[in-house]
C-alpha cells in the first residue's frame, strides 16, 4: 500500500512539474514575443525617424535649389534690365545728338520738324537728308530695332490733301532711310494728316514745326516702360 501511495505521489509531482514547465515555456514564449514586438516597434520607429530625416534633407535640398534658382534668375533679370537700360540710354544720347529725341513708353521718338519740308511738299530738303543719313547710320548699328515713320502736316489745306501729304512725307522718309542702310523689313510708315500738332497753327513758325515726321524707334530693351517717360 505504501508503494502504491508513493507511486501516486510521484505521478502527482511529475504532473505538477510538467504543468510548471509548460507554464514556464508559455511565459518564456510570451516574453520572447514581447521582446520581438518591442524590437520590431523600435526598428519601425528608427526606420520612420530615418525616413523623416531623409525627407527633411531632401526638402531642404529642394528648397535650397529653388532659392538658388530664383537668385540666379534675379541676377540674370537684373543684368538684362541693366543692359536694356544701357542700350536705351546710349541710343537716346546718340539720336538726340542729331535730332530732338524723347523717351516714351512706345519707344524713342525722333522728331524731324522745322525746315525739313516745304509748305505743301513731301520732298525732303537737303538739311533733312543730311540728318536722316546720320540717323540711319545710328539705327543700322543696332540689330532688332523697329522703326515707324509717322507723317504730319499743318492745318492748311483740306483733310484729304493733308492726309495724303502726311503719308507721302512718312513714305519718303522711310525710303530714304532704307537707301541709307536701314533694313526694309524693320521700318514702316503711316500718316496722321493735321492731327497731333506740336505747335500753334496760327503762326508761320508753328505751322513749320507741325510739318514733320516722327520716327518711333522700338524693340527689345527700348520699348520697356521707364519711370518718368510720357505717352
Amino acid at each position: 500500500a505504501e508503494l502504491k501511495d508513493g507511486s501516486h505521489k510521484a505521478r502527482i509531482i511529475s504532473a505538477r512539474e510538467a504543468i510548471q514547465r509548460a507554464e514556464d515555456a508559455r511565459l518564456i514564449s510570451i516574453q520572447k514575443q514581447d521582446v520581438e514586438r518591442l524590437a520590431w516597434e523600435r526598428k519601425a520607429a528608427e526606420d520612420k525617424l530615418e525616413q523623416s530625416k531623409k525627407e527633411t534633407a531632401m526638402a531642404s535640398a529642394a528648397e535650397g535649389a529653388a532659392l538658388l534658382k530664383n537668385r540666379q534668375a534675379e541676377i540674370e533679370n537684373a543684368g538684362l534690365k541693366s543692359n536694356n537700360e544701357g542700350l536705351r540710354t546710349k541710343l537716346l544720347e546718340q539720336l538726340n545728338a542729331v535730332l530732338q529725341t524723347r523717351a516714351t513708353a512706345r519707344g524713342l521718338i525722333v522728331n524731324m520738324s522745322g525746315v525739313l519740308f516745304q509748305n505743301g511738299k513731301a520732298t525732303l530738303l537737303p538739311a533733312a537728308r543730311e540728318k536722316l543719313s546720320k540717323i540711319a547710320g545710328i539705327l543700322s548699328t543696332h540689330k532688332g530695332l523697329k522703326i515707324e515713320a509717322e507723317g504730319f502736316t499743318d492745318s492748311n489745306g483740306t483733310e484729304a490733301f493733308n492726309q495724303r501729304l502726311s503719308e507721302q512725307r512718312a513714305e519718303n522718309t522711310k525710303d530714304y532711310l532704307v537707301q541709307q542702310g536701314v533694313t526694309p523689313d524693320s521700318i514702316s510708315f503711316r500718316g496722321f494728316g493735321k492731327g497731333n500738332p506740336i505747335a500753334s497753327n496760327d503762326t508761320d513758325a508753328g505751322r513749320q514745326e507741325n510739318r514733320r515726321v516722327e520716327l518711333v524707334v522700338s524693340g527689345e530693351g527700348i520699348t520697356a516702360s521707364k519711370a518718368g517717360t510720357s505717352e
